[in-house]
């Protein structure tokens, strides 16, 4: 090597081991990078969980391998160095400028050439001249050396989170390269237990270190053919253990750990001696008259004093010994059982009081029968008769001429010696009637009493009561007597009638008030009696002085009528018009006698003779009955001669009414306010429902989980039952606790708002007598008006809240009767009977929805809506109900056998599900009516209607009849369902008056589309009867045998379901329904006597034309025209003549009634349609319109008219 050439190696060599320092730190970098992650992921493994003996060790050495092959790698880079001649082609090409000199100078061949020395000198001055920098970027430099520091300290990091791994992964390798000696403990070995008894199973690993993970231990158990295994669980002290809850069988077991085995064990499953049965033979004492007698697998016993009785016990295993353990009022006491045999003892003993036993037993294995069955010993004392009256169980009312059978009952321990009816008439002699005896133990008998022999009069009364012996052992005979009742005898039914009409339209007079005395004289009268019948020493004088103060009030109340009676104004001479002048004349009814009577009573009350103040009691009753009686007699009296005052009153209310009406139509201007009050209620009252809905899910899924324990409690052993019997305790009293905390919050917060709206009831009231002067300066008369109407809406606001305020009280109280049933609930939680709880929960999740539904009924915006769903589904029931009354008609039609069953079915399974729906929803106007004025609230008046009419036990009737078949012809059936219909169609037009939409014009529109349909109906019933009779005249005519008096009484019976029908129907069309009904009820009448089909088939066309002029004038009077086709379509094409009922020619014409009906119900079909698509279109607007409200979306008003469309179009009539 030339001298020249060696400057520019050593400054290639210089440049090298500078590239090559960044190189290395780069390599260091990132393989430390590798090792610290693998470190990290080895440690949190085992940290997150912990790596058994194996995984432990395998991924020891796989992290070892890593960690050397690392520092292999980095020690095989760090010797990698650069040769001169790659770092001078790396200089040349980070440096172009030099154009190959370096490579050049290096070149062996340049070296021998006389220029070399020349190349070498260029070269190394090159290099001295070349900045370091282009070669090698510090930049790179630093962040190398960086890098490189922070992958060192991270590995250190890793390794010191590794180490306790590390250190446990080289201690398992050397347990596994030299094992210690290790030995398996196992407890408690083997056992003999008695079944149920739980057992734990303990296994300990001697000799390992505490640090050391061995293989966890595996119970192996072999039983009747069954292996199973399972791993026990390690406690914090490194033993292991498994706990098995009940022993039930018996087996055999031993544990596993790794190569370690314990010796087999056996455990024994030992049944503990049950009582099988007890026998009991009773020798009953010699006065008792009674015979021995033996009673098998029982345990009660009930005897007399002085019985003696064998106790004879079987068990279920053979015994070591047995005894009886009997407690009664003088302490405890133990008999000892003689042993009969390997499974029997026996032990007899006297009867002296009540008490109890118990079985103790011990078998061979010395095992005792543990919980023992407590049995009870009741001493039966010769207790009085036990004497009632079965029928009539009260008091009720009975004409002059009527049979009052009366039934009686007696009961004895030993036997019945005699059972005796005594009755006496206005409290006078006494009449025994004797009804049996003769030692039975129980005896019944019944007396026929005939009112018409006993001289009776409306006021009278017959008091009745029944008294039994039984029969002596040995001592005196003991009488028992029933309650005491009352036959009041009434007037007959015409009169009753009258009187009940006349006290109904306000002449009652004190009708009333005398029904209140009557009724409290006969309590008087009965706790007398009651106290009459007790024993002597059972008589408190606290009580009999206390039904002598009672006496005593009644008797003021009625001295009090008294004088008000002589003290009133006689009637003017207006009211008096009509009225025989000795009876308005007449004084009032003497009081006198019934007072002067209670006197008496009182007094001998005062002295504790019961005896003698029933004699002078009953007689005020019966001086108040007659007093009564009168009564009733002159309110009919000035009922007959006030009807022409009544009648001219008719048109004065009417013309109110019209007034009222028009005043209503201007309401709107006032709502304003209140119902910015009533939004601002709503949502104070929207979280206490949300927090009662919480409270109903709840108890709804606390019920079924104790359902659920109730049925899966056999199942489970005695441990777990017993844990989730504590949690659903303690979720009840949780409940409970919340469910009274919402109740008293309720009540404080109605305090406190009660309070605000007394303060701003003040005010406003001063604000509206302000405005109300100025209004009467301004406006004179119209302000009066406009005064009476404020005062209308005030009551109506007044009634709002009152109804709030009641809704809230109901509410409240359902909250706590809630309560009290989680409260008992909880109850039958602690005396582990889930059962029972689950039945108070379910009782309790019912009274949360009630309260749910009362305070969703305080709320207006809420009862606003509620009233809403009902009108709908009000309207939807009501339609159908007419398409099932439409096809029940049909029926009666000629069918097949089975296609007739089979749609008789359908048509039943269909009719109850409306019924169904019926059902509920008379709950739920009931609910929204619920503290509601019913004489003013539209939904309390519907309520009334839906109770009265009792529609959902008619359908549910109808569902009956049609899957039992026994209604042969389908037109009575279809006329009640048309009843129910009619019934609905009235609760929609309440409920939308309670809902706040229904405007003057709705209503209007919505009571003719009502009255078209009762006229639609009542035309299909004529047309039902007319083809019934036209079919019976034409087997007449052919000579078939007929059953004439079935019809008569069937037409009979459909007259008078068309008077009550027409009865029923409400205030609209009231002049036309009792037409149409006192029609019906004349001619059934009539028809019933008739035996001629032709002339009934007359008289009913004739009927049904007079319909049809009813029709006309519906259509063309109120319709304000005709039809679109111009006339209404009679078989002729013309309308409706205008000569007298029956003499058209068409009505003549029995062939052309098939034409006439199809006329008629299509042109009901054509008008019905109108107002029902009138109707839809009005409310849809309104409910668009409603003020304070969000705007309904066209696609919703556009669905409801559609759905009024649908129900017009009927489906064309038979």
């Amino acid at each position: 090597m030339s001298p020249a050439l060696d400057p520019v190696r050593r400054s290639l060599e210089g440049l090298a081991v500078a590239w090559w320092r960044v190189r290395w730190l780069r390599v260091v970098a990132r393989t430390t990078a590798v090792v610290t992650g693998v470190l990290l992921a080895w440690a949190l493994v085992d940290r997150l969980r912990p790596l058994g003996r194996w995984p432990l060790l395998a991924s020891g050495a796989l992290v070892a391998c890593i960690v050397a092959a690392a520092a292999w790698w980095m020690r095989r880079r760090a010797l990698a160095h650069p040769a001169a001649e790659r770092m001078a082609r790396l200089v040349e090409e980070q440096c172009p400028e030099l154009e190959a000199t370096l490579r050049t100078a290096l070149d062996p061949a340049v070296e021998r050439s006389p220029l070399g020395a020349i190349v070498q000198a260029d070269a190394a001055d090159a290099l001295a001249r070349l900045d370091e920098a282009r070669i090698i970027d510090p930049d790179d430099r630093r962040r190398a050396m960086l890098w490189a520091g922070a992958a060192v300290a991270s590995v250190l990091v890793a390794a010191g989170l590794a180490a306790p791994t590390a250190v446990r992964a080289a201690r398992t390798a050397r347990f596994v390269v030299a094992p210690p000696s290790l030995t398996l403990r196992v407890t408690p070995g083997a056992q003999r237990l008695v079944k149920g008894t739980p057992l734990t199973i303990t296994a300990a690993v001697e000799g390992a270190p505490r640090d050391l993970d061995v293989a966890a231990p595996t119970l192996q158990v072999e039983g009747e053919g069954v292996r199973a295994a399972g791993a026990l669980t390690r406690r914090p002290d490194g033993v292991y253990e498994v706990r098995i809850p009940s022993v039930d069988r018996d087996f055999s077991y031993r544990v596993v750990a790794g190569g370690l085995r314990s010796d087999r064990y056996r455990v024994e499953a030992l049944d503990r001696p049950r009582v099988e049965g007890i026998d009991l033979s009773y020798v009953y004492p010699s006065f008792s008259g009674l015979k021995p007698r033996t009673e098998t697998d029982t345990g009660d016993i009930y005897a007399p004093a002085g019985t003696t009785v064998t106790v004879r016990v079987r068990t279920s295993k053979a015994l070591r010994a047995a005894e009886l353990r009997a407690t009664d009022g003088e302490g405890a006491r133990a008999l000892p059982l003689s042993l009969v045999g390997d499974k029997a003892g026996e032990v007899a003993f006297t009867v002296a009081r009540d008490g109890a036993y118990r079985i103790a037993l011990t078998d061979i294995d010395a095992i005792a029968n543990g919980d023992e069955t407590e049995y009870f010993v009741r001493v039966m004392d010769d207790r009085p008769p036990d004497v009632r009256i079965i029928r009539p169980a009260g008091d009720r009312g009975a004409t002059r001429l009527e049979e009052v059978r009366l039934e009686a009952r007696a009961e004895d321990d030993y036997g019945v010696q005699a059972l005796e009816l005594v009755y006496a008439v206005r409290g006078g002699p006494e009449k025994v009637v004797p009804l049996g005896g003769g030692g039975a133990t129980a005896v019944s008998g019944a007396h026929t009493i005939y009112l018409e022999d006993l001289d009776v009069k409306p006021g009278d009364f017959v008091s009745y009561y029944a008294r039994a012996r039984d029969i002596g052992r040995g001592k005196r005979s003991t009488e028992a007597r029933s309650d005491i009742f009352f036959l009041e005898v009434k007037p007959t039914a015409q009169e009753f009638t009258a009187a009940q009409s006349s006290a109904m339209a306000g002449g009652g007079g004190g009708g009333g008030e005398m029904d209140d005395l009557v009724a409290a004289q006969k309590d008087v009268v009965s706790a007398t009696w009651k106290l009459e019948r007790r024993a002597a020493g059972g008589r408190s004088a606290t009580d009999i002085k206390a039904v002598g103060r009672a006496q005593a009030e009644v008797r003021e109340k009625l001295r009090q009528q008294a004088a008000g009676a002589g003290g009133a104004p006689s009637p003017s001479p207006r009211r008096r018009r009509g009225v025989d002048p000795a009876e308005a004349e007449a004084p009032p009814v003497p009081l006198q006698a019934a007072g002067e009577a209670m006197d008496r009573a009182v007094a001998q009350l005062d002295k504790l003779d019961t005896r003698s103040a029933i004699t002078h009691e009953m007689t005020a009753l019966n001086e108040l009955l007659k007093a009564e009686a009168e009564i009733r007699r002159r309110q009919l009296a000035r009922q007959q001669g006030g009807q022409g005052s009544g009648r001219m009153r008719t048109g004065n209310e009417d013309l109110s009414a019209l007034f009222d009406q028009e005043l209503m139509r201007q309401q709107t201007n006032y709502q304003q306010q209140s119902s910015v009050e009533s939004r601002q209620e709503a949502t104070k009252g929207q979280s206490a429902l949300d927090r009662i809905r919480e409270l109903a899910r709840r108890q709804d899924d606390l019920a079924r989980e104790q359902q659920q324990l109730a049925r899966e409690r056999s199942q489970l052993t005695a441990e777990e039952a017993k844990r989730r019997l504590e949690r659903l305790t303690r979720e009840q009293q949780r409940l409970q606790q919340e469910a009274q905390q919402l109740a008293q919050q309720m009540q404080n917060g109605q305090q406190s708002q009660q309070s605000q709206q007394s303060a701003q009831a003040g005010q406003q009231g001063s604000e509206q007598q302000q405005n109300g002067q100025q209004q009467a300066s301004q406006q004179g008369q119209q302000s009066g008006q406009s005064r009476g109407q404020q005062g209308q809406q005030g009551q109506q606001a007044s009634s709002g809240g009152g109804q709030s305020q009641g809704a809230s009280n109901a509410s409240r109280d359902r909250l706590r009767e809630a309560a009290q049933q989680m409260g008992e609930a909880t109850s039958q939680l602690q005396q582990q009977s889930p059962e029972q709880a689950a039945a108070r929960g379910s009782r309790s999740a019912q009274a949360l929805r009630d309260a749910e539904r009362a305070l969703q009924a305080g709320t207006p915006g809420e009862r606003q809506r509620a009233a809403g769903d009902v009108q709908l589904e009000a309207r939807q029931l009501a339609e159908a109900q007419r398409q099932l009354a439409q096809q029940a008609g049909e029926l009666g039609q000629p069918q097949s056998g089975a296609s007739a069953n089979e749609r008789r079915r359908q048509l039943a399974g269909e009719q109850g599900r409306l019924a169904d729906r019926v059902a509920s929803l008379e709950r739920q106007v009931r609910e929204l009516a619920r503290g509601a004025d019913p004489a003013r609230d539209p939904l309390g008046q519907a309520s009334r209607e839906l109770q009265r009419s009792k529609a959902a036990e008619q359908l549910q009737q109808a569902a009956r009849q049609l899957r039992e078949g026994g209604t042969p012809q389908g037109t009575d059936l279809a006329r009640q369902q048309r009843d129910a219909a009619r019934v609905l169609d009235r609760v929609s037009a309440l409920a939308g008056q309670a809902s706040g939409r229904g405007t003057g014009e709705t209503q209007a529109l919505s009571e003719r589309l009502s009255d078209a349909r009762d006229l639609r109906d009542r035309l299909r019933s004529l047309e039902d009867r007319i083809a019934q009779l036209a079919q019976q005249a034409e087997r007449e005519a052919n000579g078939a045998p007929t059953q004439g008096g079935q019809q008569e009484r069937a037409d009979g019976q459909q007259g008078q379901r068309g008077s009550s029908s027409a009865a029923q129907q409400g205030p609209r069309g009231d002049q036309q329904a009792s037409q149409a009904g006192s029609r019906g009820s004349a001619q059934g009448q009539g028809r019933g006597q008739a035996g001629d089909t032709l002339e009934q088939l007359r008289q009913l066309q004739q009927e049904y034309a007079r319909e049809l002029q009813d029709a006309a004038r519906m259509v063309q009077g109120r319709d304000g025209g005709q039809d679109r086709g111009g006339r209404m379509a009679t078989p002729e094409g013309h309308e409706f003549s205008r000569s007298a009922p029956g003499t058209e020619a068409f009505k003549q014409d029995f062939a052309r009634w098939e034409s006439l009906r199809k006329g008629v119900a299509n042109a009901m079909d054509r008008y019905e349609a109108s107002i029902a698509q009138r109707l839809a279109e009005r409310e849809a607007a309104e409910r668009v319109q409603a003020p304070l409200r969000d705007k309904v979306p066209d696609r919703y008003a556009e669905s409801v008219v559609r759905y009024y469309q649908s129900l017009s179009r009927r489906p064309e009539s038979r």
